[in-house]
């Protein structure tokens, strides 16, 4: 692919997934990952089945969140604001193999 930034974008994804381990993931910072245009506050966001999204970014505080996916912290200092979130896939801050020694802040607020 030829396009322009396009091997800038590869280079940059391959050093997120070698870091998280995630060579399949979807960025929640590129718009792409959401049909062009990322969430914005007060938003309901669904992680559909079958798509892995890494937190890389502070998200707007959403008015909802619903995971059927998996929603993964990047290793860095993240925080994730709803006013509720829903879990029926996974939602993985660490690992036991790697546990996520970075500040992860999860505010439920109404």
């Amino acid at each position: 692919d030829d396009r322009p930034g396009r091997q800038l974008a590869d280079v940059v994804f391959r050093v997120v997934a070698d870091d998280n381990v995630c060579p399949s993931c979807e960025l929640w910072s590129n718009p792409a990952t959401w049909g062009g245009v990322k969430p914005t506050a007060g938003q309901t966001v669904v992680i559909p089945a079958g798509k892995h999204v890494l937190l890389d970014e502070n998200p707007p505080a959403l008015d909802g969140l619903t995971v059927d996916g998996t929603l993964e912290f990047m290793r860095r200092d993240l925080n994730l604001t709803a006013n509720w979130i829903m879990v029926h896939g996974t939602f993985r801050v660490g690992s036991e193999d790697r546990p996520h020694v970075h500040q992860a802040i999860i505010t439920l607020a109404d």
